[in-house]
């Protein structure tokens, strides 16, 4: 089972009062759903994933977000939106290159992302001007309290977000069986 490198474990981020955490620690008291958002004004994925924030604690584990900006766009990420998960931002983005985390090559209104955009208009997300590394892809990872990963999802483009059923099943609790395949 892949685990995350003793590295990016100790890749720092900021929280909200900007004070620094190891990135293990957001899964040390229990296991956690890592949104690693593109950038603060990306906030659908946010908003569909905190709907599940009970489910997810139900299951175990904490809903954590992390953006790769500063404090103060964060904070205004969650006043906008009454979120009221754990928030982190990474400004170096060191979590982000440790993790793999895809960085956007080709250019940002590609057919895909364009449509993405219009479907999250239509949906009522509007754009939000934040201080932000366009470039920079999002992704999801569940990582248990060991620091194992369950579940790994890389955007490949910013139209990419997993289904939120995947994420769901890999906080499920599998039985010996189950668990003995997986291996």
């Amino acid at each position: 089972m892949e685990r995350i490198s003793r590295k990016a474990a100790e890749a720092r981020v900021l929280d909200l009062d900007g004070r620094e955490h190891p990135l293990r620690s957001l899964w040390a008291s229990r296991a956690a759903v890592l949104l690693f958002v593109r950038h603060f004004g990306c906030r659908e994925q946010a908003v569909r994933l905190y709907r599940e924030k009970g489910t997810i604690r139900a299951l175990g584990a904490e809903l954590v977000i992390i953006g790769n900006t500063v404090p103060c766009f964060a904070r205004a990420f969650r006043e906008d939106l009454a979120i009221t998960t754990p928030i982190y931002v990474d400004p170096s983005m060191a979590s982000y290159r440790l993790l793999d985390i895809r960085r956007l090559r080709e250019a940002l209104l590609s057919g895909g992302a364009l449509k993405h955009k219009l479907s999250a208009l239509c949906g009522g997300f509007r754009r939000v001007q934040t201080r932000l590394d366009r470039s920079q892809l999002g992704g999801v990872l569940v990582v248990r309290q060991d620091g194992a990963v369950v579940y790994r999802h890389l955007s490949e483009g910013a139209d990419d977000h997993p289904a939120i059923e995947e994420i769901l099943a890999a906080l499920a609790p599998r039985t010996s069986d189950e668990a003995q395949a997986s291996l």
